[in-house]
């Protein structure tokens, strides 16, 4: 993937670049404005702002301090773009209350984002929750 790419798929390369693959600390507020809205199945209704989202990076890394991202596939259409990626880590920290199984995950999951003057303003990420809970052995 190239910087020669349309504009919304290069903003979500480059947030998921640096925010979970370099792990920049400041990627979160460089990529995402302050009223950005993230949504994910089970949640109540959408974390609001680059803290809330840095927050769940912080969440997986604490748990799967090995944790690598990658992505496998990158789609735009005007102003959406939807990313298809894989996480690989191994649990050996505590994560959402669960303490270190060793379990290695390999996980697969989209997300779906809308893009305003190259950040990303709303985004809502999908995965196997029942596949990634089978995959730590909680259940």
């Amino acid at each position: 993937m190239t910087d020669d790419m349309d504009p919304p798929k290069l903003a979500m390369q480059r947030f998921m670049e640096d925010a979970w693959m370099k792990r920049i600390p400041d990627a979160c507020d460089r990529h995402l404005p302050k009223h950005f809205r993230h949504f994910m199945p089970g949640n109540s209704g959408p974390q609001i702002g680059p803290e809330l989202y840095q927050s769940i990076i912080d969440a997986f890394l604490a748990g799967f301090p090995d944790l690598t991202m990658t992505i496998e596939a990158l789609f735009g259409e005007g102003d959406r773009v939807c990313i298809m990626w894989r996480a690989q880590g191994t649990h050996t920290g505590t994560f959402s209350n669960t303490p270190p199984t060793g379990a290695r995950i390999d996980l697969r999951g989209v997300g779906v984002a809308r893009v305003a003057e190259g950040r990303l303003v709303e985004s809502i990420s999908i995965f196997d929750n029942l596949e990634f809970a089978t995959q730590l052995r909680v259940i």
